[in-house]
């Protein structure tokens, strides 16, 4: 047979069973589609990931007291300031440490409540340290601030 006589044959083919090719070329239509889309989206997942990764750092660490117990639970020990001071004074060369402490707390200005808002403790290292947070006004506090225990905070 001949490249002509074979694209006859398909033509026919393709013309004599309609509803066949139709669902065929459906068929191949969304499996393509499927394909475009769930690699879409998982290159975006990945470049979100990646930048909210990157957005933190890439020479942060993370230390978080406690151990994981049975069953999922959390053990929880507790880092005291000492243990920041130590972490600090054995990685002076490398890098810099600061204490966090988040809670949620109610907080009171005048007459006005905010119940639930989410407060963070640190130190004057902690702008240097995770530089994800932006001011839109003023100043961090300082070391001689700190040191002196004044009275200091960043709404």
């Amino acid at each position: 047979m001949s490249f002509e006589e074979l694209l006859t044959l398909a033509f026919r083919a393709i013309i004599g069973n309609k509803l066949r090719s139709f669902l065929t070329t459906l068929g191949i239509t969304i499996g393509v589609f499927a394909i475009i889309v769930l690699v879409s989206i998982g290159s975006g997942l990945q470049s979100y990931i990646t930048n909210e990764i990157s957005s933190l750092g890439s020479n942060v660490i993370f230390v978080i007291p406690g151990s994981s117990g049975g069953l999922g639970a959390v053990l929880s020990n507790k880092l005291t300031l000492q243990d920041s001071k130590n972490l600090e004074r054995r990685l002076v060369s490398t890098g810099k440490v600061t204490p966090e402490v988040r809670q949620v707390e109610t907080l009171k200005y005048k007459n006005i409540k905010d119940k639930g808002a989410f407060v963070i403790g640190s130190s004057s290292e902690y702008p240097k340290v995770i530089q994800t947070f932006k001011l839109a006004e003023g100043n961090y506090f300082s070391a001689g601030q700190e040191s002196s225990g004044a009275n200091v905070v960043i709404v």
